[in-house]
């Protein structure tokens, strides 16, 4: 994967993370659809920090911004996923470099 890829790949998950923040009000809604209401309550999982984040920000746990939470989230999943593709990468390259058979001696 190249470095613009990974950039991009890491700027377009943050952005998403950080938009989904903003709309935190309907997501935290559970549904009654056992599934559904699973995926709603990991997603809501992921944008937990940015939430903590901007209660210590305002400093006060009852006046916080939603605008700060996205920024916050979009800063933090962005460095993650670019962090997360580099040592992915880097272990793809020594399992590529590993699989190099030395030369045979006899042949």
């Amino acid at each position: 994967m190249s470095s613009t890829t990974r950039v991009t790949v890491a700027i377009v998950v943050g952005c998403l993370l950080g938009f989904a923040t903003l709309n935190m009000e309907s997501l935290s809604d559970i549904s009654a659809n056992p599934i559904l209401g699973g995926i709603q309550i990991s997603f809501v999982t992921l944008l937990f920090p940015g939430l903590i984040g901007s209660m210590a920000f305002a400093g006060n746990v009852h006046a916080f911004s939603l605008g700060v939470a996205g920024f916050i989230n979009a800063i933090l999943y962005l460095g993650l996923v670019w962090i997360t593709i580099g040592i992915i990468e880097r272990f793809r390259l020594k399992r590529r470099n590993a699989k190099v058979l030395p030369e045979d001696p006899l042949g």
